[in-house]
Protein backbone atom coordinates (compact mmCIF):
# COMPACT_ATOMS: atom_id res chain seq x y z
CA UNK A 1 0.00 0.00 0.00
CA UNK A 2 1.04 3.65 -0.90
CA UNK A 3 1.90 5.34 1.96
CA UNK A 4 -0.64 8.77 2.67
CA UNK A 5 -0.12 12.18 2.23
CA UNK A 6 0.61 12.89 5.93
CA UNK A 7 1.43 16.63 5.26
CA UNK A 8 -1.16 18.34 3.45
CA UNK A 9 -0.75 22.03 1.77
CA UNK A 10 -1.39 25.01 3.91
CA UNK A 11 -36.68 7.49 4.07
CA UNK A 12 -37.18 6.30 0.77
CA UNK A 13 -38.89 8.42 -2.02
CA UNK A 14 -41.04 7.00 -4.25
CA UNK A 15 -39.94 6.52 -7.99
CA UNK A 16 -42.22 9.49 -9.09
CA UNK A 17 -41.55 12.39 -6.81
CA UNK A 18 -38.39 13.77 -4.41
CA UNK A 19 -38.70 14.07 -0.86
CA UNK A 20 -39.97 17.57 0.19
CA UNK A 21 -38.87 18.74 2.90
CA UNK A 22 -39.77 22.71 3.74
CA UNK A 23 -37.02 25.42 3.37
CA UNK A 24 -35.57 26.86 6.48
CA UNK A 25 -32.86 27.94 4.98
CA UNK A 26 -32.50 31.56 5.84
CA UNK A 27 -29.82 32.77 3.37
CA UNK A 28 -28.90 31.89 -0.32
CA UNK A 29 -25.77 30.19 -1.07
CA UNK A 30 -23.11 29.91 -3.85
CA UNK A 31 -21.31 26.81 -3.93
CA UNK A 32 -18.06 25.95 -5.80
CA UNK A 33 -17.49 22.24 -6.99
CA UNK A 34 -14.21 21.53 -7.91
CA UNK A 35 -10.85 19.63 -8.24
CA UNK A 36 -8.08 19.67 -10.32
CA UNK A 37 -8.59 16.74 -11.57
CA UNK A 38 -11.46 14.96 -13.62
CA UNK A 39 -14.09 12.30 -13.15
CA UNK A 40 -14.35 12.32 -9.32
CA UNK A 41 -18.07 13.12 -9.89
CA UNK A 42 -18.22 16.78 -9.59
CA UNK A 43 -21.40 17.13 -11.91
CA UNK A 44 -22.85 14.65 -9.86
CA UNK A 45 -22.95 16.26 -6.90
CA UNK A 46 -23.57 19.76 -8.23
CA UNK A 47 -26.89 18.48 -9.26
CA UNK A 48 -27.49 17.02 -6.20
CA UNK A 49 -27.16 19.68 -4.35
CA UNK A 50 -29.09 21.60 -6.60
CA UNK A 51 -32.12 19.06 -6.09
CA UNK A 52 -31.67 19.08 -2.34
CA UNK A 53 -32.14 22.76 -2.07
CA UNK A 54 -35.15 22.13 -4.79
CA UNK A 55 -36.51 19.70 -2.56
CA UNK A 56 -36.49 21.84 0.11
CA UNK A 57 -38.18 24.26 -1.56
CA UNK A 58 -35.72 26.51 -2.55
CA UNK A 59 -35.19 27.37 -6.48
CA UNK A 60 -31.27 27.45 -7.48
CA UNK A 61 -29.57 28.40 -10.43
CA UNK A 62 -26.78 26.92 -12.38
CA UNK A 63 -23.34 28.18 -13.84
CA UNK A 64 -21.24 25.44 -15.45
CA UNK A 65 -17.44 26.32 -16.24
CA UNK A 66 -16.81 23.08 -17.98
CA UNK A 67 -15.77 22.17 -21.07
CA UNK A 68 -17.09 18.92 -21.30
CA UNK A 69 -20.90 20.74 -20.49
CA UNK A 70 -22.17 17.82 -18.35
CA UNK A 71 -24.36 19.99 -16.62
CA UNK A 72 -26.08 21.52 -19.78
CA UNK A 73 -26.67 18.26 -21.12
CA UNK A 74 -28.75 17.39 -18.14
CA UNK A 75 -30.55 20.97 -18.06
CA UNK A 76 -29.87 22.14 -21.06
CA UNK A 77 -30.92 25.57 -21.19
CA UNK A 78 -31.36 26.13 -17.17
CA UNK A 79 -27.70 26.06 -16.92
CA UNK A 80 -25.67 29.15 -17.95
CA UNK A 81 -22.34 28.08 -19.35
CA UNK A 82 -19.33 30.84 -19.00
CA UNK A 83 -16.37 29.96 -21.83
CA UNK A 84 -13.20 29.89 -19.57
CA UNK A 85 -10.16 31.95 -21.63
CA UNK A 86 -8.22 29.27 -23.51
CA UNK A 87 -4.22 29.49 -22.69
CA UNK A 88 -3.86 31.27 -26.00
CA UNK A 89 -6.13 34.20 -24.57
CA UNK A 90 -4.23 34.26 -21.32
CA UNK A 91 -0.79 34.54 -22.77
CA UNK A 92 -2.17 37.68 -25.20
CA UNK A 93 -3.87 39.81 -22.32
CA UNK A 94 -4.33 38.00 -19.04
CA UNK A 95 -6.38 40.72 -17.45
CA UNK A 96 -9.15 40.92 -20.60
CA UNK A 97 -8.68 37.17 -20.82
CA UNK A 98 -10.15 36.66 -17.05
CA UNK A 99 -12.88 39.28 -17.43
CA UNK A 100 -14.34 36.05 -19.43
CA UNK A 101 -15.60 35.72 -15.56
CA UNK A 102 -17.21 38.93 -14.70
CA UNK A 103 -20.57 37.93 -15.54
CA UNK A 104 -20.62 35.50 -12.93
CA UNK A 105 -21.30 38.47 -10.19
CA UNK A 106 -24.41 39.54 -11.56
CA UNK A 107 -25.39 35.99 -11.69
CA UNK A 108 -24.69 35.35 -8.23
CA UNK A 109 -26.69 38.28 -7.53
CA UNK A 110 -29.91 36.62 -6.18
CA UNK A 111 -30.86 33.21 -4.89
CA UNK A 112 -29.25 30.05 -4.45
CA UNK A 113 -26.25 29.35 -6.88
CA UNK A 114 -24.07 26.19 -7.92
CA UNK A 115 -21.11 26.31 -10.04
CA UNK A 116 -19.63 23.33 -11.41
CA UNK A 117 -15.52 24.11 -12.59
CA UNK A 118 -13.96 22.36 -14.77
CA UNK A 119 -10.57 20.37 -13.66
CA UNK A 120 -8.73 22.75 -16.53
CA UNK A 121 -10.56 26.01 -15.54
CA UNK A 122 -10.39 25.70 -11.50
CA UNK A 123 -6.90 27.91 -11.67
CA UNK A 124 -7.82 30.84 -13.80
CA UNK A 125 -11.35 30.95 -12.48
CA UNK A 126 -9.97 31.36 -8.39
CA UNK A 127 -7.47 33.53 -10.22
CA UNK A 128 -9.95 35.56 -11.26
CA UNK A 129 -11.68 35.47 -7.93
CA UNK A 130 -8.84 37.07 -6.04
CA UNK A 131 -7.97 39.47 -8.39
CA UNK A 132 -12.03 40.46 -8.21
CA UNK A 133 -13.10 40.10 -4.58
CA UNK A 134 -15.62 37.48 -5.94
CA UNK A 135 -15.72 36.42 -2.19
CA UNK A 136 -16.58 39.98 -0.90
CA UNK A 137 -19.07 40.49 -3.14
CA UNK A 138 -21.01 37.07 -2.27
CA UNK A 139 -21.06 37.36 1.32
CA UNK A 140 -21.38 40.94 1.33
CA UNK A 141 -24.81 40.39 -0.49
CA UNK A 142 -25.64 38.03 2.94
CA UNK A 143 -24.83 34.57 0.71
CA UNK A 144 -23.41 31.87 1.85
CA UNK A 145 -19.84 31.04 -0.36
CA UNK A 146 -19.32 27.48 -0.10
CA UNK A 147 -16.15 26.13 -1.52
CA UNK A 148 -16.45 21.88 -2.30
CA UNK A 149 -14.30 20.11 -3.64
CA UNK A 150 -14.81 16.23 -4.66
CA UNK A 151 -12.81 13.22 -4.58
CA UNK A 152 -12.71 9.39 -4.87
CA UNK A 153 -10.35 7.25 -3.19
CA UNK A 154 -6.91 7.56 -5.66
CA UNK A 155 -4.58 9.77 -4.69
CA UNK A 156 -4.23 12.32 -7.72
CA UNK A 157 -7.91 12.70 -6.80
CA UNK A 158 -7.07 13.76 -3.36
CA UNK A 159 -4.35 15.67 -4.07
CA UNK A 160 -6.73 17.83 -6.56
CA UNK A 161 -9.09 18.24 -3.77
CA UNK A 162 -6.97 18.96 -1.38
CA UNK A 163 -5.22 21.35 -3.85
CA UNK A 164 -8.70 23.25 -4.61
CA UNK A 165 -9.38 23.61 -0.55
CA UNK A 166 -6.42 24.87 -0.03
CA UNK A 167 -3.92 26.74 -2.41
CA UNK A 168 -6.97 27.61 -4.59
CA UNK A 169 -8.76 28.59 -1.26
CA UNK A 170 -6.82 31.47 -0.87
CA UNK A 171 -8.67 33.21 -3.60
CA UNK A 172 -11.71 32.60 -1.58
CA UNK A 173 -11.54 33.98 1.88
CA UNK A 174 -14.51 33.44 4.16
CA UNK A 175 -15.63 30.40 1.97
CA UNK A 176 -17.13 27.36 3.86
CA UNK A 177 -14.45 24.16 2.90
CA UNK A 178 -15.90 21.48 2.39
CA UNK A 179 -14.32 17.91 1.07
CA UNK A 180 -16.99 15.49 -0.49
CA UNK A 181 -15.68 11.34 -0.56
CA UNK A 182 -17.10 10.15 -3.01
CA UNK A 183 -18.16 6.14 -3.30
CA UNK A 184 -15.45 4.34 -0.96
CA UNK A 185 -15.73 4.28 2.79
CA UNK A 186 -13.79 6.58 4.89
CA UNK A 187 -11.33 4.31 5.78
CA UNK A 188 -10.11 3.98 2.01
CA UNK A 189 -9.28 7.66 1.97
CA UNK A 190 -7.57 7.24 5.11
CA UNK A 191 -4.88 5.60 2.85
CA UNK A 192 -4.02 8.76 1.47
CA UNK A 193 -4.63 11.24 3.99
CA UNK A 194 -5.15 12.07 7.62
CA UNK A 195 -8.61 12.95 7.52
CA UNK A 196 -8.93 13.91 11.22
CA UNK A 197 -6.02 16.54 10.26
CA UNK A 198 -8.38 18.03 7.82
CA UNK A 199 -10.94 18.47 10.06
CA UNK A 200 -8.97 19.73 12.58
CA UNK A 201 -7.91 22.53 10.09
CA UNK A 202 -11.47 23.89 9.39
CA UNK A 203 -12.67 21.45 6.39
CA UNK A 204 -15.79 19.88 7.36
CA UNK A 205 -16.13 16.27 5.83
CA UNK A 206 -19.07 14.78 3.76
CA UNK A 207 -18.93 11.31 2.88
CA UNK A 208 -21.42 10.16 0.12
CA UNK A 209 -22.03 6.19 -0.45
CA UNK A 210 -21.41 4.74 -3.44
CA UNK A 211 -24.31 3.71 -5.93
CA UNK A 212 -24.72 -0.09 -5.83
CA UNK A 213 -27.96 0.07 -7.79
CA UNK A 214 -27.94 -1.39 -11.63
CA UNK A 215 -29.78 1.67 -12.03
CA UNK A 216 -26.84 4.27 -12.00
CA UNK A 217 -25.22 2.32 -14.89
CA UNK A 218 -27.89 3.08 -17.02
CA UNK A 219 -28.34 6.58 -15.94
CA UNK A 220 -24.70 7.29 -15.83
CA UNK A 221 -23.67 6.17 -18.99
CA UNK A 222 -26.88 6.44 -21.36
CA UNK A 223 -28.85 9.15 -20.28
CA UNK A 224 -28.02 12.80 -19.27
CA UNK A 225 -30.34 13.19 -15.90
CA UNK A 226 -29.48 12.75 -12.51
CA UNK A 227 -30.78 11.70 -9.30
CA UNK A 228 -34.52 12.77 -8.43
CA UNK A 229 -35.14 13.18 -12.40
CA UNK A 230 -34.04 9.42 -12.96
CA UNK A 231 -36.44 8.28 -10.19
CA UNK A 232 -39.24 9.13 -12.89
CA UNK A 233 -37.85 5.77 -14.67
CA UNK A 234 -40.12 3.28 -13.73
CA UNK A 235 -39.52 -0.66 -13.68
CA UNK A 236 -41.17 -1.24 -16.86
CA UNK A 237 -38.93 1.55 -18.44
CA UNK A 238 -35.32 -0.59 -17.10
CA UNK A 239 -37.41 -3.84 -18.59
CA UNK A 240 -38.69 -3.00 -21.83
CA UNK A 241 -36.12 -0.34 -22.83
CA UNK A 242 -32.76 -1.45 -21.05
CA UNK A 243 -33.50 -5.25 -21.05
CA UNK A 244 -33.79 -5.87 -17.17
CA UNK A 245 -35.47 -8.87 -15.47
CA UNK A 246 -38.33 -8.31 -13.50
CA UNK A 247 -36.42 -9.16 -10.70
CA UNK A 248 -33.86 -6.89 -11.38
CA UNK A 249 -35.94 -3.86 -12.58
CA UNK A 250 -37.64 -4.19 -8.81
CA UNK A 251 -34.22 -4.10 -7.27
CA UNK A 252 -32.64 -1.86 -9.21
CA UNK A 253 -35.90 1.06 -8.91
CA UNK A 254 -35.67 0.16 -4.71
CA UNK A 255 -31.76 0.38 -3.92
CA UNK A 256 -31.69 3.59 -6.55
CA UNK A 257 -34.16 5.34 -4.42
CA UNK A 258 -33.05 4.42 -0.90
CA UNK A 259 -29.64 5.57 -2.45
CA UNK A 260 -30.70 8.93 -3.52
CA UNK A 261 -32.60 9.78 -0.44
CA UNK A 262 -29.34 9.15 1.80
CA UNK A 263 -27.20 11.21 -0.97
CA UNK A 264 -29.79 14.08 -0.52
CA UNK A 265 -29.97 13.84 3.31
CA UNK A 266 -26.30 14.14 3.46
CA UNK A 267 -26.21 16.97 1.62
CA UNK A 268 -28.94 18.99 3.19
CA UNK A 269 -27.71 17.97 6.72
CA UNK A 270 -24.10 18.91 6.07
CA UNK A 271 -23.93 21.50 3.11
CA UNK A 272 -27.31 23.26 3.29
CA UNK A 273 -27.99 23.71 7.01
CA UNK A 274 -26.43 27.26 8.27
CA UNK A 275 -22.77 27.21 8.82
CA UNK A 276 -20.34 29.38 10.27
CA UNK A 277 -17.49 30.78 8.11
CA UNK A 278 -14.55 28.75 7.99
Amino acid sequence: MTKRMDSVPTAVTTPAESPVVPCIEPRPLVAIVANQRGGVGKTTIATAIGETLISRGAGVGYIEIESSARLSQIYGDAVHRVQPPSLQEAAEDASRALATYDEITDRTAEGNVVIDVGANEIASFAEWAGLSDFSSDVIDRGHRLLLVAVATAEREAMTGALDVLYDKATAFPGAERYLVLNGPPRASFEDWVDLQRVEDEGIRILPIPRCLSDMWRIVDGKIPIRLVKALKLTRMDLEEDYGMTRAMSARAVRSYADWVTKVMAAISGTLIEERGTV
